[in-house]
């Protein structure tokens, strides 16, 4: 093996000159993956979230014994990006709402009183051709899974509730 006598020469040997491509490489591919494998978490994140949103409604879905005239519980099965739509909107409703205090006396932002009052005054109810009850359901589900964040701020505990943090 020739004696390498300059920086120069390092660059000329074959060895020499592999090992710094494969040093490069290996630096390009970890800053390369290290941006996809965050995103894909996020992307992950969402459709776990997504599931937990569907899994939710299916599950309270079959306890509505209005007699509406579909079967909710299919009807819900079946269309998804119906479902999702309607669970959508009322996130963009509630994002539109001011902050909340963590806790409401008045119970003005208490989630449960703002969830109905979307459901019975601010959705078209034949966006979702099925009950109150399941069209309820959705929202709930939606600010617990779809928009999180946003509920959290937009909505407060009752008094003399603890959430647990």
């Amino acid at each position: 093996m020739p004696r390498l006598t300059s920086r120069s020469d390092l660059f000329q040997h074959p060895k020499a000159r592999l090992r710094l491509t494969l040093t490069n490489v290996k630096k390009w591919l970890a800053l390369a993956l290290v941006p996809a494998v965050l995103l894909g978490g996020f992307w992950l994140n969402g459709w776990y979230q997504e599931g937990q949103f569907y899994g939710y409604v299916h599950k309270y879905s079959g306890r509505d014994d209005s007699g509406y005239k579909f079967a909710t519980r299919d009807w819900l099965d079946e269309h998804h990006d119906e479902v999702r739509a309607y669970g959508q909107a009322s996130c963009t409703w509630l994002a539109q709402q001011p902050e909340a205090p963590d806790i409401d006396p008045t119970l003005d932002t208490f989630s449960g009183h703002m969830d109905m009052h979307y459901v019975r005054r601010i959705a078209d109810s034949t966006e979702l051709p099925v009950s109150e009850h399941a069209r309820y359901l959705v929202v709930t589900a939606a600010w617990a899974y779809l928009c999180q964040d946003t509920s959290d701020s937009r909505t407060s505990l009752p008094p003399g509730v603890d959430d647990g943090d």
